[in-house]
């Protein structure tokens, strides 16, 4: 039953797309106004009556006469949403396939990719429903997190120039993803190229936008920290990564280091051994570690920081 409810209520908040859907079908012929009044039959079944087996088979029988009926597949991809992602997923293709301009389509498909996580596909999808629908805020966001992914990937393959870029673009759809914008802020503080001080400024800024927008987040404290801490700002270094230390709940050896090494430059010896040994005895991080920061990926749900 919940099912059935879930299933109904979101094809209704598609209801917008039927109206344009019915609006644009062809009146030539016989054949193609007979398509569109089962198809008409087909929605009712599913949005007023919430037949959603009757539905399913009315679409299919659709398809079946009239292969080329976008609107169709559409539908058959949201009732199959639920129970079998690949069916799903190769219906929500087949509608997209055969009208690229239709941005209802694109936001399926791509949702359905995202839900799925085959992230290459999908952000080629969401691109277009960028340019489609500029002004949809949801859409850039969707764009940023998987271009924040590719950053990361890239990063993952030591391609530091394919990794900026992606986060550069990243930040043009989404300028307040605090996911990329902290990330970004660590990889150009341990790779700042020739320019140091100049890299430096850039990764502070990223830096400080990602913690006013997520104040209490331990990874974002930890980058803000050692941004600082490459600075020369050690005073203002010690209080971040002190405040990141004291809201970190997983003893990460990582933001341990960190404000180990800020305390021994401050001359803090006792406390800095303490915190080194602490990270060091995790196996998880070493002094020369430039690795970060999977703080929000597969955790994003349930990290106060959100892209």
């Amino acid at each position: 039953m919940k099912r059935r409810i879930a299933i109904t209520l979101l094809c209704l908040c598609f209801c917008g797309a039927v109206t344009q859907l019915v609006a644009t079908e062809p009146r030539g012929n016989r054949t193609r106004n007979g398509c569109t009044i089962r198809y008409i039959d087909a929605v009712k079944k599913l949005t007023i009556h919430g037949d959603t087996v009757g539905a399913k088979n009315s679409f299919r029988r659709l398809v079946q006469r009239h292969p080329e009926h976008a609107p169709s597949w559409f539908h058959l991809a949201l009732l199959y949403a639920f129970d079998d992602d690949t069916r799903s997923i190769n219906m929500a293709h087949r509608a997209y396939e055969l009208d690229t301009l239709n941005k209802w389509y694109a936001e399926l498909y791509g949702t359905l990719l995202l839900h799925t996580e085959q992230f290459d596909k999908a952000l080629p999808v969401l691109e277009r429903l960028v340019r489609l629908d500029p002004q949809n805020a949801d859409n850039r966001r969707m764009a940023s997190l998987l271009w924040g992914y590719r950053g990361d990937a890239s990063y993952m393959k030591k391609e530091m120039q394919a990794t900026f870029d992606a986060y550069d673009r990243a930040l043009e759809l989404n300028p307040d993803n605090s996911y990329v914008l902290n990330n970004y802020a660590y990889f150009l503080t341990e790779h700042p190229g020739d320019n140091t001080e100049k890299t430096l400024q850039k990764a502070f800024g990223f830096a400080t936008r990602a913690l006013e927008l997520n104040p209490n987040n331990p990874t974002i404290l930890d980058t803000y920290g050692w941004v600082l801490y490459h600075l020369g700002r050690l005073p203002e270094a010690r209080a971040a990564l002190q405040q990141a230390v004291s809201f970190d709940r997983t003893e990460n050896p990582e933001i341990m280091y960190h404000y180990g090494t800020v305390l021994s430059a401050l001359g803090e010896e006792f406390m800095a051994e303490v915190y080194l040994k602490k990270a060091l005895d995790k196996d998880s991080v070493q002094p020369a570690s430039s690795s970060k920061k999977t703080i929000f990926k597969g955790d994003t749900a349930k990290s106060s920081a959100k892209p």
